[in-house]
C-alpha cells in the first residue's frame, strides 16, 4: 500500500490486507468491515479490487481467495486504531457500538471472588454478554487470562505498537476455535513483519488538568539474510494518572436517587454514631458531642465519593519480540517456517476507597453470616465512653453500639502489580502441494501481587476499647484488659471524638496485606489445511485438527484475610484448574460458481469435540453458506451452536463476603420518615418472620449498606450451551457507485446453563413475594436478634437463560480526489438492539434489559474525514440511545423520571501532518466535554458505595486533548 510513506513496510501479503482492511477507514476511529475491499490507494484511482493471496480470515481457518468472509467481522485497521486516540486495544474496541459495558482502568474495584486481583485489568464484553463469553485471540491463538481464574485477556498485556488489526466476529465461534467463544470472537492481528525503526510519543491530559497519559514506544524489525524470515520487537511504557471524584462535579457528594447530594452519604461521619437510651449522638465539626437530629442532614453524613478513585492511575511496562525463519524452502511439495512470537508485561494500578467503617453493634465475629466490619459493643468499663455518660445517659451493662469511621488510618487504597508473559512457538509449512499444516506450543502466565494500605487489625482495636481501669480514675493507670495484647503493645485507644487516635496506636494497629496469585496456561495446538478434490465451481477445503490445553491458578490472600483479622473483609485461598482434549474439523464446499444469479454459492461446516476433566465431553457445530447473485450483492448466513465450560473461579471460588446493599422487604419507614405500605404475599411472609416487631421495623441506612454477601465456587456447575444465528448481506456497487460499501447483519444468541449468582434483592425479594416461600431463596437470608438482616448467601448455579439480538448496519463510502491527491471518507455504524433477556431461573419472570444503560437500543458512530498528500482530518462521533438505569423501575416508582437518562453524544476531532518520516497528530475527545449521567446501579447489581460507576459506558473523563508524534526511520 502506497500513501506516501503513511504506513509501515511489510510483505505482499501485508500491504494488500492493509489495502483492504484499513483504505475503507482510515480516517474513521470506529469500524471497518473486513469482507470486502471498499477502495484502492489513492495512486490507483479505481475501484478495482487488488487480487489478495489466499488468506485466513477471523472466524475460520480455512484459507480464502481475497477476504470474503462467512460471518460478519468488524476490523480495525493499523490506521483506524491510531486515529482512536487509544492507548489500548481495549479503549478502541469499548467505543464500538456492539460493545457493552468494558471493565477497565475506570470501572475495575476489589470484588470479593478475587480479591483484587482483577482491578486495573482492560476486559472487553462484546454484545454485554460478560466479558467470560468474549473469546480474545492473538494471531488465532488463546491468550492466558489476565484475570486470575477466568479466561477474560486483559488487553494491557497486548503490545499495542505490534496492532495490524483486530477482528471482532459476532456469534458463536466454539465449532471454531473452542470454548468460550459464545457472543463472538476478538482476534487481534500482530504484524509479522518490519522493515526500520519506528518511535512514538505521545502525552494527553483533561480539560481540567487531570487524568494525564502518556505513551512511549519503540518498534524495530528488519529482513533476516536471502529473504527467509524476519525479526521485530517492541517497547512500550504507558502512564495513566486517574482522578478522583473531587475532581469531577457528579463526584462532589454521594449519589443516590439518581441525584448528587450531601444527604445520601453515609451515616457514619468522622467521629461517632452513638446509639444510647436518649437517642443518636455524634461529634459535630467542632469537635463537641450533640444529638445528631440537632444537625443539618449533610453534616450527619460521610461522603465516599470526592475521595474514591473514578479512573485508576496505573502504569505498564510491556516488551515483545516475533519472527519467522524458512528452515525448509518450497521443494518436492513440502515447506517449514519456524516461527515464534513472545510478549511480557508489568502493570500496577492503585485504586483508592474512603477510610474503614468499623460497626460495634455486638456481633461477635466468627460465623460466615457475620461481617467483617462488625465487632462488639464498646463495653461499659471504658473510661473514654464513661466520661460521656453525663451528655448520652447511663452506660448499660452490655455497653453501647457505635459505628464509627476510621479516617485517622487514612483511605484504603489497593495496589495490584501484575506480571503478564506469553510465548508462543511452532513450525508451518506446506504439505502435497495444496496443503498446508501449523503445529505450537503456548505457554501463558500471570502473576499478580496485591498490596493493601489503610487496613487494621480488628482484634487488637477491640482489646484497646476493653480496658481494665485498675479500680483508679486516672487514664494513664488504664491498660488492656487482655494479657496476651497488652504483651504486644496494646494500650487503651479512645475512638470518640474527631482525629482522637493516636499515632501510636495507629502504628500498632495498622497492618499492610500482601496477597499473591498466579495463573498458568499451557496449549498444545496443531491442524492440517487444504483441499480434498474439485468440483465444477471450485475446491472442497478441509481443515482438521487437534489441541490439548491445561489452565491453573492459585491464590493465596494475606493471612489477615484468612484468620479474620482484617479489617476489610475474609476470604480463603483458592487453588484449581482443569484440562481439555479437543479435535475439530472445517468444511468448505463450492457449489456454483460464475452462473446466472450465482456468482458463487458457498457451504461449510465445522465441528469440535472437547473432553475436560470437570465438566466432561462436550459437543459444537456450525453451518454456514454464501450466495453472491451478482458481484454487487452477497448473501451470508451462519448457524451454530457453543459451549462455555465454568472457569476455575466459577468452579472453585473460596467462601468469601464482602458488603452489598439490600432493601428489607419488611422496611416499613422510608428513609424520610414516611410510612412503607406492604401488602399481599409480602405482607404475610414479613408477619411470619418478623412478629411483633414487624408493626415498626425500620431499617436504617448503615443495615441497609452493610447486609454480607456471601458467596462462593461450585465445583458441581456444568457447561453453558447455546444456540446462535447470523444472516447479512454485503452490497458494493462497484460499477454504480464507486467506492460504496454496505453491511447489515441480524444476530440472535440464546444461551441456556447460563452460569449465574442472583443478585442478593432479588434473592430478598422471592423470599417474601412468593406465596409458596421458596427454600432455595428464603434458607439463604440470616436476621439477627433484632430481625435486620445481617447476610444473604449466594451462590452460582446453573438455572439462568439468557436472550440477546440486534441489527448491525455499516455503511463507508470512499471518494478520491486526484486534483487534491487525496480522498475523503465517510462511515456509518448502527447497532440496534431488539431484545436482551435474563431469566434467572425457570418460571421466573423475564428480567428485559433492552433500553438499560449498557443495553442501549440504538449506538451509533459516524465520521467524516480527509487523508491528503500531507494533511489528514477526521471528525468522529458516537451516539448512545436514551436510557434508563434500571428497567425494573417502572412509570408508577416515582423514582422513574429521575433515573431516564437522555441520549448522549460525543464528538471527536484529530488533525495532523504526514510528512516525510513523521506522523504527527493532534486530537480531542468528548470536544463538548459531556458529562457523564449520574447512574445508581440497578437493584439486581447495588453495592455499598456512595458513588455508582459510569466507566465503561460513558466518558467519565470529559474533554480531554492529546498530542502524538510518530518517527520512522
Amino acid at each position: 500500500m502506497n500513501l506516501r510513506g503513511r504506513t509501515m513496510k511489510g510483505t505482499s501479503r501485508t500491504r494488500y490486507l492493509r489495502t483492504a482492511l484499513v483504505c475503507g477507514c482510515a480516517l474513521s476511529p470506529a469500524i471497518a468491515a473486513a469482507q470486502e475491499t471498499p477502495s484502492q490507494p489513492i495512486e490507483a484511482a479505481t475501484s478495482e479490487q487488488p487480487s489478495a493471496a489466499d488468506i485466513i480470515v477471523t472466524g475460520s481457518r480455512i484459507s480464502r481467495p481475497g477476504i470474503t468472509s462467512p460471518s460478519p467481522v468488524i476490523a480495525i485497521g493499523e490506521q483506524a486504531f491510531a486515529q482512536t486516540g487509544a492507548v489500548n486495544a481495549a479503549q478502541a474496541l469499548n467505543e464500538l457500538p456492539q460493545f457493552g459495558i468494558g471493565s477497565g482502568a475506570g470501572t475495575q474495584g476489589i470484588t470479593s471472588l478475587n480479591n483484587g486481583f482483577g482491578g486495573g485489568s482492560e476486559l472487553i464484553n462484546l454484545r454485554n454478554l460478560g466479558a467470560q463469553r468474549t473469546l480474545v485471540l492473538v494471531n488465532g491463538r488463546r491468550h492466558v487470562g489476565g484475570d486470575p481464574g477466568t479466561s477474560s485477556v486483559d488487553l494491557n498485556a497486548i503490545p499495542a505498537e505490534m496492532i495490524a488489526r483486530i477482528d471482532t466476529v459476532t456469534g458463536a465461534a466454539s465449532a471454531v476455535y473452542g470454548a468460550d467463544a459464545v457472543s463472538g470472537v476478538v482476534n487481534i492481528i500482530l504484524k509479522d513483519k518490519y522493515d526500520g525503526v519506528s518511535l512514538t510519543a505521545r502525552s494527553g491530559i483533561s480539560s481540567r488538568g487531570d487524568a494525564g497519559d502518556a505513551r512511549l514506544a519503540i518498534l524495530a524489525g528488519t529482513s533476516l539474510p536471502d529473504g527467509r524470515g524476519s525479526l521485530l520487537g517492541s517497547v512500550e511504557y504507558t502512564s495513566n494518572r486517574g482522578f478522583l471524584g473531587a475532581g469531577r462535579p457528579y463526584g462532589q457528594a454521594d449519589s443516590g436517587n439518581f441525584v448528587v447530594d450531601p444527604i445520601n452519604g453515609s451515616t457514619a461521619i468522622p467521629g461517632e454514631l452513638i446509639t444510647s437510651s436518649r437517642g443518636n449522638f455524634t461529634f459535630n465539626a467542632n469537635n463537641q458531642l450533640v444529638l445528631a437530629s440537632t444537625l443539618p442532614v449533610a453534616e450527619t453524613r460521610f461522603q465516599r465519593a470526592p475521595v474514591a478513585t473514578l479512573e485508576n492511575p496505573s502504569k505498564r511496562l510491556l516488551g515483545s519480540i516475533a519472527g519467522h525463519y524458512d528452515l525448509i524452502e518450497q521443494g518436492n511439495g513440502f515447506s517449514s517456517t519456524f516461527f515464534t512470537e513472545a510478549s511480557a508485561s508489568r502493570t500496577k494500578t492503585s485504586i483508592q476507597f474512603e477510610p474503614q467503617l468499623m460497626l460495634l453493634n455486638g456481633t461477635t465475629f466468627g460465623t460466615i453470616a457475620e461481617g467483617a466490619t462488625s465487632g462488639p459493643r464498646v463495653p461499659a468499663s471504658n473510661p473514654f465512653l464513661q466520661a460521656l455518660a453525663p451528655i448520652i445517659g447511663p452506660i448499660p451493662a452490655n455497653g453501647i453500639a457505635v459505628q464509627t469511621r476510621l479516617s485517622e488510618f487514612g483511605n484504603r487504597v489497593s495496589v495490584i502489580d501484575r506480571d503478564t508473559i506469553r510465548i508462543a512457538a511452532g513450525f508451518r509449512g506446506d504439505i502435497a502441494g495444496s496443503f498446508k499444516y501449523e503445529g505450537y506450543y503456548q505457554y501463558g502466565r500471570v502473576k499478580a501481587v496485591q498490596r493493601d494500605y489503610g487496613a487494621l487489625d480488628r482484634f487488637r482495636l477491640f482489646a484497646a476499647l476493653n480496658v481494665d481501669t485498675k479500680g483508679t480514675a486516672t487514664l494513664a493507670d488504664d491498660t488492656c484488659a487482655d494479657p496476651a495484647f497488652v504483651a504486644v503493645g496494646c494500650t487503651p485507644v479512645n475512638i470518640f471524638g474527631r482525629n482522637t487516635i493516636t499515632q501510636q496506636f495507629i502504628d500498632y494497629a495498622s497492618i499492610r496485606p500482601v496477597s499473591r496469585s498466579s495463573s498458568s496456561q499451557n496449549v498444545l495446538s496443531g491442524f492440517v489445511s487444504g483441499n480434498l478434490f474439485d468440483l465444477p465451481a471450485g475446491p472442497v477445503s478441509i481443515v482438521t485438527g487437534a489441541e490439548y490445553r491445561k489452565e491453573r491458578t492459585v491464590v493465596s490472600p494475606d493471612p489477615s484475610y484468612i484468620n479474620r483479622s482484617n479489617s476489610a473483609r475474609f476470604l480463603n485461598g483458592v487453588k484449581g484448574g482443569y484440562d481439555v482434549e479437543e479435535v475439530y474439523g472445517e468444511l468448505s464446499i463450492p457449489v456454483l460458481k460464475d452462473m446466472f444469479l450465482a456468482q458463487n454459492l458457498e457451504l461449510g461446516a465445522a465441528a469440535r469435540y472437547s473432553k475436560y476433566s470437570t465438566v466432561g465431553t462436550e459437543f459444537s457445530y456450525s453451518l454456514r453458506g454464501e450466495w453472491q447473485p451478482v458481484d454487487a450483492l452477497r448473501f451470508r448466513a451462519v448457524y451454530a451452536s457453543a459451549v462455555r465450560a465454568p472457569n476455575i473461579r466459577e468452579l472453585y471460588a473460596p467462601l468469601s463476603a464482602t458488603s452489598a446493599a439490600v432493601q428489607d422487604p419488611c422496611d416499613r419507614v422510608s428513609d424520610t420518615g414516611a410510612p412503607v405500605t406492604i401488602t399481599g404475599n409480602r405482607l404475610t411472609a414479613c408477619q411470619a418472620d418478623l412478629g411483633a416487631s414487624f408493626a415498626g421495623f425500620d431499617q436504617t441506612q448503615i443495615q441497609r449498606q452493610l447486609v454480607r454477601s456471601v458467596a462462593s465456587g461450585n465445583a458441581s456447575l456444568e457447561a453453558e450451551k447455546a444456540k446462535t444465528y447470523t444472516i447479512g448481506a454485503v452490497v458494493a456497487p462497484k460499477t454504480l457507485i464507486p467506492g460504496l460499501y454496505a453491511t447489515v447483519d441480524y444476530y440472535n444468541i440464546r444461551i441456556r446453563n447460563v452460569i449465574s449468582d442472583l443478585p442478593l434483592q432479588d434473592i430478598v425479594n422471592q423470599c417474601y413475594d412468593q406465596a409458596s416461600r421458596p427454600a432455595e431463596f428464603c434458607q439463604t437470608i440470616t436476621r439477627d436478634t433484632t430481625n435486620q438482616i445481617i447476610s444473604v448467601a449466594n451462590f452460582l448455579f446453573n438455572a439462568a437463560s439468557e436472550k440477546v439480538s440486534g441489527l448491525d448496519v455499516s455503511l463507508n463510502y470512499t471518494l478520491p480526489v486526484s486534483a487534491l491527491e487525496g480522498r475523503f471518507n465517510a462511515q456509518f455504524n448502527w447497532a440496534h438492539l431488539f431484545e436482551h433477556t435474563f431469566t434467572a431461573r425457570q418460571g421466573a419472570t423475564p428480567d428485559k434489559r433492552k433500553g438499560q444503560v449498557g443495553d442501549f437500543a440504538n449506538r451509533y458512530n459516524a465520521s467524516l474525514g480527509y487523508e491528503g498528500k500531507t494533511l489528514f482530518a477526521n471528525w468522529t462521533t458516537r451516539i448512545y440511545s436514551k436510557a434508563v438505569a434500571d428497567t425494573t423501575i417502572l412509570p408508577s416508582n416515582a423514582l422513574y423520571s429521575l433515573q431516564r437518562i437522555p441520549a448522549i453524544w460525543y464528538h471527536d476531532v484529530q488533525i495532523g501532518l504526514d510528512l516525510t518520516g513523521y506522523r504527527i497528530s493532534l486530537g480531542a475527545k468528548n470536544v463538548f466535554d459531556r458529562q457523564t449521567p449520574i447512574i445508581s446501579l440497578p437493584a439486581r447489581t447495588a453495592s455499598a458505595l456512595g458513588l455508582r460507576p459510569t466507566g465503561g459506558v460513558y466518558d467519565a473523563r470529559g474533554r480531554f486533548f492529546y498530542a502524538e508524534v510518530k518517527a520512522h526511520f
